[in-house]
């Protein structure tokens, strides 16, 4: 039996582009290597400061912070000059509740994913590079990032992003297993997990967007102000 290959082959979905940008971890390593090395202690002040927040404030703000990290490590990433501006830590209060609530429920998900053999952990921190991101510059709600990381991971790779989050989770978690010294270690390891992520969510979701038209907002509503009202003629406009 024979079958016609053009006709049983689907066609694509419109609006769906066919070839796909795959994620090169070897640019997110150059990327944020560059700005890593230009800030280092910038970087590290960062750390320390977003973990201190985090302890006395019991994790509440740590939330808020993640999307600082995101806003922090974006921006640089995105400057010809690749400089790091602390203050942009503590850009991304205005989404407090979001952030929050993103934060509980991925640590929670994530974590005990992690106590079953690790891989269920690492798979959900996979499909969930990017929720964080998707807050702070597309102004998604909680679910709709959660989703739409994960659409994207699966439509960008998952494997290259599976080892793209076990590195993260190695420079991020790995450090503060170290004996004594593990927590100050945690300092140096944590910018340089923050940023190959970012750098991974440049590549596969800023360089190329019209390849995620389907899954991202197109733009926010941008309110104009009113023109100005016209000046009143002057005495010398009316005399003439």
């Amino acid at each position: 039996m024979t079958f016609n290959s053009s006709s049983d082959t689907p066609a694509p979905r419109p609006g769906i582009p066919v070839q796909q940008t795959r994620l090169d971890i070897g640019r997110c390593f150059a990327a944020a290597w560059e700005v890593y090395r230009q800030n280092f202690w910038t970087l590290v002040a960062a750390a320390i400061v977003f973990d201190l927040l985090s302890l006395v404030t019991i994790l509440v703000l740590a939330g808020p912070l993640c999307g600082g990290w995101c806003v922090l490590t974006l921006n640089a990433l995105s400057r010809p000059d690749r400089k790091v501006e602390f203050g942009l830590l503590f850009n991304a209060a205005h989404q407090f509740a979001t952030l929050l609530a993103l934060f509980v429920v991925t640590l929670v998900a994530e974590l005990a994913g992690l106590t079953l053999l690790v891989i269920p952990g690492l798979l959900l921190m996979t499909v969930w590079l990017f929720p964080f991101h998707l807050v702070v510059d597309r102004n998604l709600g909680m679910r709709d990032a959660l989703r739409t990381s994960a659409l994207i991971v699966a439509r960008r790779g998952i494997a290259p992003n599976f080892m793209l989050a076990a590195v993260s989770l190695l420079l991020t978690v790995l450090p503060m297993f170290i004996p004594y010294v593990g927590w100050v270690a945690s300092w140096f390891m944590l910018p340089l997990g923050w940023l190959l992520v970012s750098a991974a969510y440049i590549q596969q979701v800023r360089e190329h967007p019209e390849e995620l038209a389907d899954l991202l907002p197109q733009g926010f509503p941008v309110t104009m102000a009113p023109p100005p009202a016209p000046a009143p003629p002057s005495a010398a406009d009316a005399a003439a």
